[in-house]
């Protein structure tokens, strides 16, 4: 039950914010100045769907699956609306916050799941 707490915690005030301040903050603004908003954030959310792979193989899932597949497909939608936004808001607390709040329900939905 601790660690679940620590994961809800981590996913809003540390993973999600480095994410995007990687993602969006860094890649998707350099890409941007070279290739303009929307180029740069395909680009970004392909690379932010990529860099989800190694959890899925270190968790143990057969990454030639269609399961993993739509997963990385729904992380790259997830990407472009988190691009989106930022390239709207030009503001890297409001996606660090989603960031983190969406990865933090998917850890309650687990934790509720388990219980």
């Amino acid at each position: 039950m601790l660690v679940y707490g620590l994961l809800l915690v981590g996913n809003i005030v540390f993973i999600g914010p480095a994410e995007e301040l990687l993602f969006r903050g860094v890649i998707q603004g350099r890409l941007r100045e070279s290739f303009g908003p929307a180029l740069a954030i395909g680009i970004t959310s392909l690379g932010f769907a990529l860099s989800h792979v190694p959890s899925y193989w270190i968790g143990g899932s057969d990454l030639f699956t269609l399961g993993v597949l739509f997963a990385l497909l729904g992380i790259a939608a997830g990407g472009l609306i988190l691009g989106t936004i930022y390239e709207r808001t030009q503001n890297l607390i409001v996606v660090a916050l989603i960031h983190g709040l969406i990865n933090a329900v998917g850890v309650g939905i687990t934790l509720v799941m388990l219980l």
